[in-house]
């Protein structure tokens, strides 16, 4: 492995750092994920990889897990498609809210609990862990990117009491469907963007979700074939436009009138 250290040009983190989308006064994230995938050299060794990245100085306080998966032979999980791309070891932050996943051919970045902010948090944490990313590898072939969020909305914080309160309309042989549903859909929004939407209702929501949530807005955004990426610039400027495509969706379902009714006052 040849680090290379690849310098940003005047601005560059400014992609990242974008401002022109609504925010509410309180954000119904539960979850935001950030995910690369790529094709490591042929001089790469996993656990010099994982050692340099869990170095970093801004990591030091983040507790080293070693995960299930990582039990299983490497021949194994790479003949199973199931186990491909995942990671061996996790990173978690002292307050438990942060956690970076790393795998032989994949980072992952997940925010649990209070999100703090795109600008402030999860946009800046991103940018780190890319930076560090092609800091320790150099150049590499990205084979995937994702950005993913899941939103609940609320009866008590929101005002959403279920689907009829959003921009939903579900309609099967003349009869509309108000709940309970779960509803997937894909997006093309362009040259290497596509997103997956799941909206349901509580029923069939997984994992843990709060008290009074009655909606679930479960966007995944991610490259569709060859993302054709190979540098840090590439993989944030995709991360900025997964933003907008996740906004837009989001949005979208939340509607104009509980968007101005939501938003953060100043």
């Amino acid at each position: 492995m040849t680090p290379i250290g690849p310098k940003l040009g005047a601005g560059a983190g400014r992609l990242i750092m974008t401002t022109n989308f609504p925010t509410l006064e309180t954000d119904a994230i539960r979850e935001a994920v950030f995910e690369v995938r790529f094709d490591p050299s042929k001089d790469f060794i996993p656990e010099i990889f994982y050692g340099r990245m869990s170095d970093s100085e801004e990591w030091k306080s983040y507790k080293p897990v070693r995960l299930p998966i990582a039990d299983i032979p490497d021949a194994v999980r790479r003949s199973e498609s199931s186990l491909q791309h995942k990671p061996i070891l996790e990173l978690v932050s002292p307050d438990g809210g942060t956690a970076i996943r790393l795998g032989p051919d994949v980072v992952i970045l997940s925010r649990r609990g209070e999100y703090g902010g795109w600008n402030e948090v999860f946009g800046h944490s991103i940018e780190k862990i890319c930076q560090r990313l092609f800091s320790i590898l150099g150049e590499i072939r990205v084979r995937r990117l994702g950005l993913r969020y899941i939103n609940a909305l609320r009866s008590d914080l929101h005002g959403i009491s279920g689907p009829k309160d959003l921009q939903v309309k579900i309609d099967v042989a003349d009869s509309s469907i108000n709940g309970p549903f779960s509803l997937s859909f894909v997006s093309n929004a362009g040259s290497q963007v596509e997103s997956l939407t799941r909206l349901s209702t509580t029923e069939f929501a997984g994992g843990a979700i709060p008290d009074h949530t009655t909606f679930v807005i479960d966007i995944d955004v991610r490259t569709n074939g060859d993302p054709k990426i190979k540098d840090l610039r590439g993989v944030i400027d995709w991360a900025q436009r997964a933003r907008a495509e996740k906004n837009e969706r989001f949005f979208s379902v939340l509607g104009s009138k509980n968007t101005e009714r939501l938003r953060k006052k100043n």
